[in-house]
């Protein structure tokens, strides 16, 4: 991950040089997306932590159900109501699948959030390249460099918003795992059981 981080950083400072070669506002307008999709991720990406964290949470609560039961399961055959433990792990599957449903419909929402940023770097640039080389200002060259350097460097923060998404997901599985492994047991005698 941090590679890609450094790798991006790296490519984004040598597509602003090479794009001032051509003419300064293609780096400025390369420069502006970029500091907006950062921010755009940024912000977008504090939900899609807490919504990581909290499908974390849910996928380990409904491991803990599975492993009880299928650990107890001659318990659940002699003495519980087999429909009874049914419908309770039901109820967390469904529960499950609505929250991972939410997650993903989330995750949609910033990739089309991301996707109209890079519409309109392509939108913006190739306007301007248009109004440039019909002036004569820049040639094919510079238009297809421009270009090709807009879509190299939109997709390499594509891949890194990505990865970051998955980095998310899996640091909060990590997360969860060892805060409930840390935690305190709690496990009380009660002398009216049965």
């Amino acid at each position: 991950m941090i590679e890609r981080f450094f790798g991006t950083t790296i490519l984004l400072i040598s597509s602003f040089i090479t794009l001032t070669t051509v003419h300064y506002k293609y780096s400025v307008i390369l420069l502006c997306w970029a500091i907006v999709f950062i921010y755009i991720s940024y912000c977008l990406g504090h939900k899609a932590k807490h919504f990581s964290e909290l499908s974390a949470e849910i996928q380990t609560k409904l491991t803990g159900l599975f492993t009880d039961l299928l650990v107890n399961i001659s318990n659940v055959k002699l003495f519980a109501n087999e429909l009874f433990e049914m419908n309770k792990i039901s109820k967390e599957v469904d529960f499950s699948l609505l929250h991972d449903r939410k997650r993903d419909l989330y995750f949609i929402k910033t990739h089309i959030y991301k996707g109209i940023t890079f519409l309109a770097l392509y939108a913006l640039c190739i306007i301007l390249l248009l109004i440039d080389y019909r002036n004569l200002r820049i040639t094919a060259g510079d238009f297809s460099l421009v270009i090709t350097v807009n879509l190299l460097l939109a997709d390499f923060f594509w891949n890194l918003s990505k990865n970051f998404r998955q980095f998310m997901e899996i640091s909060s599985n990590i997360t969860k795992g060892l805060a409930t492994f840390y935690s305190k047991i709690d496990v009380t005698n009660n002398p009216n059981a049965s």
